[in-house]
């Protein structure tokens, strides 16, 4: 993932709701840069009122394990996985 700061991808945009992609590429323009200021512009259009709470993470029946954006995240390559996770597979006879 890179920061929208670093400038180093692009996107396309086409103000037509276009049902098929190909013709929707086709009158798109390519965008420089990252897609987060367009989208940002693009939501500021809304009033405020219009805005939706974010639902609540977890219930009863599923907590939330950890934080945003979770630990898996943290965790570099090779991962060591530890037997205990490993089901036993017993040998047919």
């Amino acid at each position: 993932m890179n920061h929208p700061a670093k400038n180093k991808y692009g996107f396309w945009t086409n103000d037509k709701n276009v049902a098929d992609p190909e013709a929707w590429l086709k009158g798109a323009k390519r965008e420089e840069g990252s897609w987060w200021g367009h989208w940002n512009n693009w939501l500021a259009g809304f009033e405020e009122a219009e805005a939706v709470e974010p639902r609540q993470a977890g219930s009863e029946q599923y907590p939330v394990r950890e934080a945003a954006p979770g630990g898996y995240v943290l965790q570099k390559l090779p991962i060591e996985v530890s037997n205990a996770l490993i089901p036993k597979v017993e040998k047919a006879v």
